[in-house]
């Protein structure tokens, strides 16, 4: 993987390096420079000293409003499960031959199962 991140960046740096010889010097625009003659009040970002200041913020809260807040309820991800033996009737037949005729007989017989809670 490291060496996959290594190329990568390699033809990355060489891929840069081949456009820039490439293009004339008028092409800025494709590499995100910006234009030398840029006056002082035309900023693209907005002025930060502006945003601090709020003109909605008197100092005072509003009557009848209320911060919300909300609480995120833990639970357990995995939690014990409990197990409880719970039982299970079966029914269980027997053959066997006797004088030549086929006999059965039929029973239940208890069996238990695991009750996960």
């Amino acid at each position: 993987m490291d060496r996959r991140v290594l190329l990568a960046g390699l033809f990355g740096v060489a891929g840069t390096a081949v456009l820039t010889a490439v293009l004339p010097p008028q092409a800025e625009a494709l590499v995100g420079v910006p234009p030398p003659d840029l006056t002082p009040g035309s900023s693209v970002l907005p002025n930060l000293e502006d945003l601090k200041t709020d003109p909605d913020d008197s100092g005072e809260a509003d009557e009848g409003l209320q911060l919300a807040q909300y609480y995120r309820r833990r639970r357990r991800r995995f939690y014990r499960r409990r197990r409880r033996r719970g039982w299970r009737w079966r029914h269980v037949c027997r053959r066997w031959r006797h004088h030549g005729h086929w006999r059965h007989r039929c029973y239940r017989r208890r069996f238990a199962i695991w009750i996960m809670i």
